[in-house]
């Protein structure tokens, strides 16, 4: 980690009044991990919302729990789930959406070492990664569903037909009837209906 990134999170914490401050990351394979970063530094306050459609969307970096200074009473009320690999996808939708504010900053201060025989990237575990990872945004489109979040129940559908579609490509999931065109085409539909809620959402 980078030596100021507790200090960094913190301050951008109490600058914005925010619940959880989070920063991107880089992943590296050796022994390594340089955080030179010519990238200008941009900070965004978002609410509640906002986080989860920016987590779903152009933002993938916000998933995991590292890299974030969170709090307490909301990680408290969010355990993750035990035994299960993907348990960041199963509740990080859920701290976001308890905070009322979460201010994300794009400086890289966080080394995520890519091990090429762990848990996440092993072959042996690619099919309980799949399966968990489905099951992950299946109970995150339930906790949607339950909030009424229309807009976030319509981006995990769309996450989780593909992460299903990727499944069946990889031969981790059981292929009945030609499963992968039918959802396919089921993914098409709902992109299509995502872009024309937004603009409807938009023009309000």
């Amino acid at each position: 980690i980078h030596e100021f990134i507790v200090e960094y999170l913190m301050n951008q914490l109490l600058i914005h009044d925010a619940d959880i401050s989070c920063c991107n990351y880089l992943r590296f394979g050796d022994n390594s991990c340089d955080f030179c970063d010519d990238t200008k530094e941009e900070v965004a306050c978002l609410s509640n919302v906002e986080a989860c459609e920016k987590m779903m969307g152009d933002s993938a970096f916000l998933v995991p729990a590292w890299a974030k200074i969170i709090k307490k009473e909301i990680v408290v009320d969010n355990p993750f789930p035990v035994g299960r690999i993907q348990e960041d996808e199963a509740t990080i939708h859920k701290f976001f959406y308890a905070a009322s504010k979460v201010v994300v900053s794009n400086k890289k201060m966080y080394g995520y070492y890519v091990n090429s025989d762990g848990i996440m990237q092993s072959k042996q575990n690619m099919e309980k990664n799949i399966n968990d990872f489905i099951w992950a945004l299946e109970m995150r489109e339930q906790f949607f569903k339950e909030k009424k979040e229309k807009s976030l129940v319509l981006l995990t559908e769309i996450n989780k037909i593909r992460m299903i579609v990727h499944g069946l490509s990889l031969k981790c999931i059981p292929d009945k009837k030609d499963k992968k065109k039918v959802l396919i085409k089921a993914l098409i539909k709902k992109n299509n209906k995502k872009t024309a809620f937004f603009s409807s959402f938009f023009q309000k």
